[in-house]
């Protein structure tokens, strides 16, 4: 029992936003262990114990088309799922060439498919990681997977992981003054085009040093859309048909508005059914946000890893529609940012921060909803306050002083 003292010193000399992470990643690591029973459970046909759902459920979306472009039936593409329970509402709502993407896993069982894919996520998050340059990738990997949104990217079999992998290397081909194909790079994420919109903004912002960025993104997205005019043209006059509806999935009865974690979601889930109010004020906290970003960039015009991080948060500010799972997109500004601003005594707190709203945002907003047609979702809330505190601090610090140098 004498340990015991001893083990209470050792934490209590911790800093306490340090323990609040590594909470927040240990309830993380837990779920991936309760999560790893359901994954047994799958592949023996039992039941899935924990978690009460079909392993990579939204990954059910991408084989079923995948096996509708090897079976040549992609005519019906955007109506595969309208019978379907859960997604009937807002079944695969991609552009056509990317089920392309998933053809050559049709041939596979869907679980098997499934586990081929998590590996390419997971291989996609490590490439991603190196292209950043982080110094310290295993450490960097152990944190990623401590992070609540990149267990719910692998865990329901979404494309974000990949996503990751391609934001990353635009980001590596621009900062070596690669625009062109940095651009071009980009475009290959436009199947999801409001998780890039911040790197688009920053680059229509200054437009004069990355017209070239502009000019290959909108390249790659002609070449794209040409692919699926050419290769899939019933598919691509359908989703052209249903490309309005798209907009209006989170007001849809099914939809899981607990995970929606946008400006939009936030103020939609707290206010309703005062939804111009909502809108009002949606809109002023993004002109709010871009003005900040606007700001950051200028004062920081020769540090590349703080533009590109600052658009990258900006994303989560205007974009109308992401779910949790995009939050792992934040890993970029949380990596670059935490290898120069580690320095900082305040910098700790906004990780920790970070990490336990996100662990929390999403099952919060879900028991509230059970007693309430109103929410507060927390994980919004501190990114929103988070952004602003941490513009705040950097624009009244020098850049000189602001930033670990390597």
């Amino acid at each position: 029992m004498a340990i015991l003292p001893g083990l209470r010193a050792a934490v209590l000399r911790i800093h306490p936003a340090r323990l609040i992470l590594a909470i927040s990643f240990l309830l993380t690591y837990l779920v991936w262990i309760l999560w790893a029973f359901d994954l047994v459970a799958a592949l023996t046909g039992a039941r899935a114990v924990y978690f009460g759902r079909e392993v990579g459920n939204d990954f059910y979306l991408f084989h079923t088309v995948g096996r509708a472009v090897a079976d040549g039936r992609t005519a019906g593409m955007y109506e595969l799922f309208s019978d379907h329970p859960h997604y009937r509402d807002f079944g695969y709502n991609r552009p056509p060439y990317y089920a392309l993407l998933f053809a050559p896993l049709a041939p596979l069982p869907r679980v098997g498919a499934f586990f081929l894919w998590v590996g390419i996520g997971i291989v996609a998050l490590w490439w991603c990681i190196r292209l950043l340059g982080i110094k310290r990738r295993g450490l960097a990997l152990a944190a990623a997977f401590g992070w609540f949104p990149v267990w719910c990217a692998v865990s329901f079999g979404q494309t974000t992981l990949p996503t990751l992998g391609i934001i990353g290397l635009t980001y590596w081909l621009w900062n070596k003054r690669r625009p062109g194909l940095a651009g071009l790079t980009l475009s290959l994420a436009l199947d999801k085009p409001q998780v890039v919109l911040g790197v688009l903004v920053l680059w229509l912002w200054s437009w004069r040093r990355d017209w070239r960025a502009l000019a290959g993104t909108l390249g790659g997205a002609a070449a794209l859309g040409l692919l699926s005019v050419i290769v899939l043209p019933e598919a691509t006059w359908a989703y052209l048909q249903r490309l309005p509806t798209f907009g209006t999935m989170m007001y849809q009865p099914n939809f899981p508005l607990s995970r929606l974690q946008t400006v939009d979601g936030f103020f939609y889930l707290l206010l309703r059914p005062r939804a111009e109010i909502a809108v009002a004020l949606s809109l002023l906290t993004k002109a709010l946000g871009l003005l900040g970003a606007v700001a950051l960039w200028r004062r920081y015009a020769a540090i590349p890893s703080v533009r590109f991080s600052i658009a990258v948060l900006l994303t989560f500010w205007l974009a109308p529609y992401l779910l949790i799972y995009d939050h792992a997109l934040l890993l970029i500004p949380g990596l670059l940012l935490t290898s120069q601003l580690r320095v900082q005594r305040w910098w700790p707190s906004l990780v920790a921060a970070a990490g336990l709203g996100a662990f929390l945002g999403w099952p919060l907003v879900e028991k509230q909803l059970l007693v309430s047609p109103n929410a507060v979702n927390v994980n919004v809330l501190v990114l929103l306050a988070g952004s602003a505190y941490l513009a705040f601090r950097l624009l009244n610090s020098p850049p000189d002083k602001s930033f670990h140098t390597n």
